[in-house]
């Protein structure tokens, strides 16, 4: 069969659509000119998004494969690749479950005579454990999936499945998240939306005072960072957070170190955080970025912007010196240097949203409904 008369058919559930799917297309597209993903319909099966919505997401999830066609349809799968003149049905396998059973989905389909080949790729190992079932199962409990999915799905599946939106707020240093949050509570209020505030540096506080965490676990953290910063950081057996705040700051290579011993403690308590929550989820936290979280909040994020006066005047209120203040502000992006990486991420990914929000004037009273708005697929998806 010459490529330029080659088709072939994808055909699956897609509730969702999954790395592990992607990676069977993108394969598949490689080697046939004409692609079709076909998005069905069990009848005995019960699926968690419609199947406008299934097609939806496969279709924005395969949107950077040109030969790519994805179509939602109803009967045989046999009957669906003949009417797109097909030859070939792609199948993806996993194990040997998954052989025995496509072998006999291609003898019913051989059966119906109407000259369709199945031909199997194998899962590249890196996805074997990949499904649409785990990816629900794991958000359910709360689980990160941003491995298993695209953004858009990661969103959908967290709107459908915890009825969550889930944004995150940044600036850098007393740049006023935690007021505009604030106000974004306020205006939820008023739309009668649930909303949560979950403030990234009162939960790392919890951390350093071996607050919701088992004491195994802490007295780990404490020997790690006592072997990094030293003994003198505990004092009658508490942590002295001002005097980790010194050595850290002034000094590049421990603040990545001392980041790098709080980031599964501090992912274990964020997971924590959201489980359970149902509304809008505002994530606040200056080191969004410094902490890679970006694909956390799934690219959308409201960067706060304010006059430099204005905030080392804030900082001083804080109790920050000037050498301190300095410090604060060298050991974070700049917020020209965050606006930057979101940017370049939403681009990469092909999804997100930057709201760039000046705190030290009058925050638009509309703000959080455009945000909604903005975040189109919350709606269909939430109640589709």
């Amino acid at each position: 069969m010459s490529q330029s008369q080659s088709i072939a058919v994808y055909a699956f559930s897609a509730d969702p659509i999954t790395y592990g799917h992607i990676n069977i297309v993108e394969r598949m597209s490689r080697c046939f000119e004409r692609c079709i993903v076909g998005i069905g319909r069990n009848p005995l099966k019960n699926y968690t998004f419609s199947l406008e919505v299934r097609r939806q997401l496969a279709t924005q999830a395969l949107k950077h494969l040109p030969n790519v066609e994805v179509l939602a349809f109803d009967g045989m799968m046999v009957d669906f690749a003949y009417e797109q003149g097909a030859k070939v049905i792609i199948k993806g396998v996993r194990n040997a479950t998954d052989v025995d059973y496509e072998q006999t989905l291609h003898l019913v389909g051989v059966s119906q005579e109407m000259g369709i080949d199945t031909h199997l790729l194998f899962a590249d190992p890196k996805l074997a454990h990949v499904s649409s079932s785990v990816v629900k199962a794991m958000q359910m409990e709360q689980g990160f999936i941003h491995d298993y999915v695209p953004p858009v799905v990661k969103a959908a599946v967290e709107a459908k499945i915890s009825n969550q939106l889930i944004v995150g707020v940044t600036g850098s240093i007393a740049s006023g998240k935690t007021s505009l949050c604030a106000e974004l509570t306020r205006q939820a209020e008023k739309m009668s939306i649930p909303v949560h505030h979950i403030n990234i540096d009162q939960l790392a506080h919890e951390l350093l005072e071996g607050r919701n965490i088992a004491s195994p676990l802490f007295e780990e953290i404490k020997i790690q960072l006592m072997d990094l910063l030293g003994t003198d950081i505990f004092v009658d057996a508490k942590i002295n957070r001002t005097l980790i705040a010194t050595k850290i700051f002034g000094d590049s290579n421990l603040l990545r170190q001392f980041n790098r011993i709080l980031e599964k403690p501090m992912s274990m308590l964020l997971r924590r955080s959201l489980k359970a929550k149902q509304g809008i989820i505002l994530l606040d936290s200056a080191l969004l970025l410094d902490a890679d979280w970006l694909q956390l909040i799934n690219y959308r994020c409201v960067l706060c912007f304010i006059n430099e006066d204005l905030q080392r005047t804030r900082m001083q209120e804080r109790g920050y010196s000037e050498d301190q203040q300095q410090q604060r502000l060298l050991s974070q992006y700049s917020n020209s240097e965050k606006e930057q990486q979101i940017i370049q991420s939403i681009e990469k990914t092909g999804y997100g949203k930057i709201w760039k929000i000046e705190t030290d004037k009058a925050i638009d009273e509309n703000l959080l409904k455009q945000m909604i708005e903005d975040c189109e697929e919350w709606q269909w998806t939430k109640f589709a």
